[in-house]
């Protein structure tokens, strides 16, 4: 994506220099199309500073006004966000990390909120599929699909990994780490070496009608993480979308961020290691067989840090778990943006 803007600023450049004179795109159209880069990029100072000129410029522009505006307000809320004080960071921390641990101990929904929340039959795209669907959480919807992964897939999963694990890291700026927020040891497995990834990877596409084909090329999905804790295993808080594009693995530059996340969950604990979204107070506990979905990012492409999520601690037995995460590439028409800004989920 930012060589895609390195282009353009230089395609811009050489536009004002009447390079190309027969061109139908203006400077003013270009420069629209780079401002909303940067804001894509959480950069709405910078593409008020590259539509500052052109507001002089073309002072009837209606449609560029009204981007020049929506960047403004959007680079002075940012601006109010960064000078929140230490001791609100502080608090606001200590909140998440409180019901992080509660959770961990036990549900924290009302009766209300169970009340609303049900189970049924998902069709799919195969008339003779259905799929035992659980819906874990209202809004942010946060799906449970039970039994969709067999005994024999679980075991083929866990007997081709375990021979390699090592050490879970985290991605930092710095490269792969390793750190006390996350105990566990990882695998990757590729779709492309094994035919039984390949039909999962078609059932992941069936039940939550994404696009999940895996390419060696602007792929719309990541390989298979595969996930061990023992005991005293966990994960804290954390979102899965990447925060730098240099973290993203050959196989899915250019292909976005982590649109969704499914998690098969590969064997039973018998305390500890339930899935929990602070934020929302929602608890998924270790069922073998089942697989929980969520989306990462808003309608409109935004982290939704709703789902901020952790591993709880496993007290006694031995998780295994597998993620697969989706990409943006391809869900153009498979999960449209909302008309409106703050446009809730509706599909699946």
């Amino acid at each position: 994506m930012y060589n895609s803007i390195q282009f353009l600023e230089t395609l811009l450049d050489e536009l004002k220099k009447g390079k190309f004179p027969n061109s139908h795109v203006t400077p003013t159209t270009l420069s629209r199309i780079i401002a909303a880069a940067y804001n894509r990029y959480d950069m709405p100072g910078k593409s008020v500073e590259i539509l500052k000129e052109c507001t002089k410029a073309e002072p009837g522009n209606k449609r560029l006004h009204n981007d020049y505006d929506y960047f403004k307000t959007r680079a002075a809320s940012i601006s109010k966000l960064e000078n929140v004080t230490a001791f609100d960071k502080a608090e606001a921390e200590d909140n998440m990390t409180r019901d992080y641990e509660n959770l961990c101990r036990g549900s924290l929904k009302s009766p209300k909120e169970l009340s609303r929340l049900f189970c049924y039959y998902k069709a799919t795209d195969d008339p003779f599929y259905f799929v035992k669907t659980e819906l874990a959480n209202l809004q942010p919807r946060i799906f449970l699909f039970h039994d969709i992964i067999s005994d024999d897939e679980i075991g083929f999963l866990r007997n081709i990994s375990e021979k390699q694990l090592s050490r879970s890291t985290t991605m930092t700026k710095q490269g792969m780490i390793g750190s006390e927020d996350r105990i566990s040891h990882t695998a990757w497995l590729s779709d492309l070496d094994f035919l039984e990834l390949k039909k999962l990877t078609l059932r992941i596409k069936l039940i939550t009608g994404l696009e999940t084909a895996f390419k060696t090329r602007y792929s719309n999905t990541e390989q298979y993480q595969i996930l061990n804790y023992g005991v005293g295993g966990m994960y804290k808080p954390h979102v899965d979308p990447l925060s730098e594009r240099s973290m993203f693995p050959a196989e899915c530059r250019g292909s976005g961020d982590r649109i969704a996340t499914i998690m098969f969950y590969l064997s039973h604990v018998m305390y500890g290691g339930a899935t929990v979204f602070p934020n929302i107070k929602t608890r998924i506990p270790v069922q073998k067989g089942s697989a929980a979905f969520w989306y990462n990012l808003e309608l409109n492409g935004d982290i939704d840090q709703r789902m901020l999520h952790a591993g709880c601690p496993v007290l006694v037995g031995s998780k295994w778990v597998s993620n697969k995460w989706i990409r943006e590439r391809g869900q153009m028409f498979k999960r449209p943006c909302g008309l409106k800004k703050k446009s809730k989920e509706r599909r699946l």
